[in-house]
């Protein structure tokens, strides 16, 4: 059987190639992609903003790593059946180093990554372990369904730390990761309005989450001043923004926690990051990055997200543009969009 998949050559450069599928074996399955959102990482590639050495290595590469498949064919035990919809966990572990030892799985510096250091889901077909697949519930939309991943990341977030309602949190960052956490603390850590805040530049993006967060346009300058005005006040302060931008936001964050607070950091950049180390110390500061997520998280992410209230939350992020992708133009035309920074939310492709 033959596949046609979509790599990224280099920068901007799509390709697209007929391969044959390899027979398949015990535990594995036969996928279709279905949906699948265009992550920021996936935009980083595309436009070479990434270590150049990375893409020297990494490329030419199937990209995205989100997604809802359809189950075609598999062999030995599974718990789905031919035609049932599954999302795509999109990490192999090695098993073998100390990360994978200790149960930090997602941690693991060998891992394949889909989009990045593995092969992704551009492609028509795709042969991927039965164990790295989890079941849709009947219950949750398809579109919800392929945020997994990303909300899969920020519940890993969540859960590695021991937030209590009455902690003020800030959120840099008002794109999906920014948004996704900001569900997550409001929906599964009962953080109320008053106490879980939103920064970032563009109306849109924050007027989405409205409902549940306190909201700061910092290019407004009386809300950038309100935010100024809040400084040492944040138990926990979540930089989602990443990027060059980490040059300034990782300092802003610790002048605006409390002595004692802790910096999360999910945004990642490839540059020197400098450091205000002597707020660090002096204030008893604690800085935790966070990555990616277990094949449990996803399970119990999926459960979560069942609720009729976090899926209507979900929804939001789910950009307009809903594009179908029946040639490499498509794509390329997803791509580019995908990488105009005012658009809202994930930008989805249907397969």
């Amino acid at each position: 059987m033959k596949t046609i998949e979509y790599y990224l050559k280099s920068p901007k450069n799509l390709i697209k190639e007929e391969k044959e599928l390899q027979p398949l074996v015990a535990g594995q399955a036969l996928l279709k992609p279905v949906i699948t959102g265009i992550c920021g990482s996936d935009v980083h590639y595309y436009l070479g903003h990434k270590d150049p050495k990375k893409l020297q290595e990494r490329l030419p590469v199937i990209l995205l790593h989100e997604g809802v498949a359809e189950v075609i064919d598999f062999k030995g035990q599974a718990p789905f059946k031919q035609g049932d919809k599954v999302v795509v966990i999109p990490f192999l572990a090695c098993g073998r180093c100390s990360a994978c030892l200790s149960g930090l799985e997602n941690l693991c510096p060998k891992s394949k990554y889909m989009g990045a250091t593995g092969n992704g889901l551009a492609r028509e077909l795709l042969v991927y372990p039965v164990n790295k697949l989890v079941k849709l519930p009947p219950t949750l939309d398809e579109e919800v369904a392929a945020l997994t991943e990303p909300l899969s990341i920020t519940y890993r977030c969540f859960k590695d730390l021991k937030l209590k309602p009455s902690n003020k949190i800030l959120i840099m960052g008002e794109g999906p990761m920014g948004y996704l956490l900001a569900v997550v603390l409001s929906q599964f850590g009962k953080i109320i309005k008053d106490k879980l805040y939103l920064s970032g530049m563009f109306e849109e993006k924050l007027k989405l989450a409205e409902s549940f967060c306190q909201t700061f346009n910092i290019i407004k300058p009386s809300e950038a001043d309100n935010l100024d005005k809040l400084q040492g006040q944040f138990d926990y302060v979540f930089e989602c923004v990443g990027g060059q931008a980490m040059k300034a936001t990782v300092n802003q964050a610790l002048n605006l926690l409390k002595p004692g607070g802790q910096l999360i950091t999910l945004g990642i950049s490839d540059e020197q990051v400098p450091l205000n180390i002597n707020k660090v110390v002096n204030n008893g500061l604690t800085i935790k990055g966070s990555s990616r997520s277990l094949d449990q998280d996803y399970l119990e992410a999926l459960n979560l997200m069942q609720d009729k209230d976090t899926q209507s939350l979900l929804k939001r992020l789910v950009n307009p543009n809903r594009i179908k992708i029946k040639n490499l133009e498509d794509l390329q035309m997803a791509f580019e969009l995908a990488s105009d920074k005012s658009q809202i939310g994930r930008i989805m492709l249907y397969w």
